[in-house]
């Protein structure tokens, strides 16, 4: 039991289980960690009351009878963490049962993604910066593979030598 209880409270991943009814049962310190709310501030709550963005509340609603029906999930959501800043997090859902293979509640396992999430949204912008430029430069640009085919083409190679993109 105290082996147990060192390796929930001591992982990196955030743990949030919930009732039936979706109130929360339990969190560990991870998860109070990740959203900045102490574990008496969550317990008997319903949290996607209000811990769940608004543009991720429909996923929930929708997952949330998925688990009722016994099947688990994993998805990306934000979750409104208790000064108001919104947190992505990856989440691994599974149905819980009791004894009588009833429907006992769900148990969430929850990853801070804001880094990764931050890093793909300037990767992101980065590309459109790249392919903007590429695109509307005036010299010819080409991408040719190891087998001297073209890939890519820019607009001024395709103006200037008369071919489109399907030839």
């Amino acid at each position: 039991e105290i082996l147990y209880q060192n390796l929930v409270n001591n992982m990196d991943e955030g743990i949030i289980r919930f009732f039936v009814d979706e109130r929360v049962q339990y969190v560990n310190k991870r998860f109070c960690q990740i959203v900045g709310y102490k574990s008496s501030e969550l317990i008997g709550k319903v949290a996607h009351h209000f811990l769940v963005a608004k543009d991720s509340l429909k996923i929930i609603k929708k997952l949330i009878k998925k688990r009722q029906r016994g099947k688990s999930s994993k998805y990306e959501i934000q979750l409104i963490r208790k000064n108001g800043d919104q947190v992505w997090v990856s989440v691994s859902g599974t149905p819980l049962y009791n004894e009588q293979k009833e429907f006992a509640g769900t148990i969430n396992m929850i990853t801070d993604i804001s880094e990764r999430k931050k890093n793909e949204d300037v990767l992101a912008s980065s590309e459109k910066q790249f392919r903007e430029l590429f695109e509307n430069a005036h010299d010819l640009i080409q991408s040719v593979n190891q087998d001297g085919k073209f890939q890519y083409v820019n607009r001024a190679w395709q103006d200037t030598l008369g071919y489109n993109d399907k030839e």
